[in-house]
């Protein structure tokens, strides 16, 4: 009702899952805990009048520790982007450091699905018009986890596979690809881990990388939002809210 007499005709809510999901892999949605009953919140919302848009990340941020995925996901080695030279990316975050996930990872895919399911399970009925929600935000300020210089990540041997597919694409014909990386199967192509070009000549492996970590986060997105609708929250516009400082990104944001 604060909120009302505000002027505010909406709200918005995260679904933190690292608070929902405790660390044996459990979920809560107020069962234990009530404070967590998403379900009831979302009833309020519609008892009021007030519309929601609901953002269950899986990256949220909103200044939580871990931005909000569940520690054991993090430190899991299979989901963590990878440096150069196959390390975690770090992100120096107060009050604690953490390895940032990988989004081409299927295994961080598999735990977000997980993730998501039970989302859906649990909210699927609160959709506009049965219910209040009437838009869903997909992840959160995708901009590599603020890690976005060109060879900073992701050199995940998932998004590696990314890059030497769409080599084939972009490269049809082997002796297309030849021309620019020396070798006829884009298997054997690795992508570049710094800057070295001397001539013109060289920029086309660089450019490719940087299009294709553009492409990696547009493919994770589209990846999230499809499984949302699989999992019961279908027919809703998603949206997805760009970081602050996007103009600043080495990343192209309409894309």
């Amino acid at each position: 009702r604060a909120v009302q007499r505000m002027g505010f005709g909406l709200v918005d809510t995260y679904v933190p899952w690292g608070v929902h999901e405790d660390q044996t892999g459990a979920f809560d949605f107020g069962e234990r805990d009530p404070r967590l009953d998403i379900v009831k919140f979302l009833e309020l919302c519609d008892e009021l009048g007030l519309p929601v848009i609901l953002r269950p990340g899986p990256h949220i941020n909103a200044e939580l520790t871990y931005f909000g995925v569940p520690e054991r996901v993090l430190w899991d080695r299979a989901c963590q982007a990878r440096s150069p030279k196959n390390n975690p990316v770090m992100l120096p975050m107060l009050p604690r450091a953490f390895p940032v996930p990988s989004y081409a990872s299927e295994a961080f895919f598999d735990e977000t699905k997980r993730w998501f399911a039970e989302v859906g399970k649990r909210l699927t009925d609160l959709r506009w018009p049965n219910g209040p929600i009437v838009m869903l935000q997909v992840d959160n300020e995708g901009a590599m986890y603020f890690r976005d210089g060109a060879y900073d990540q992701d050199y995940h041997p998932d998004a590696i596979a990314l890059f030497r597919a769409s080599l084939r694409k972009k490269y049809p014909r082997p002796e297309l690809l030849e021309a620019v990386y020396g070798v006829r199967e884009a298997d054997s192509v690795e992508p570049p881990t710094r800057f070295d070009g001397e001539t013109a000549n060289d920029l086309a492996p660089h450019l490719d990388w940087v299009e294709h970590q553009e492409a990696l986060l547009a493919t994770a997105l589209d990846r999230m939002a499809a499984m949302l609708r699989e999992f019961g929250l279908d027919g809703l516009p998603t949206m997805h809210n760009l970081p602050f400082g996007q103009e600043t990104t080495a990343l192209n944001a309409s894309r």
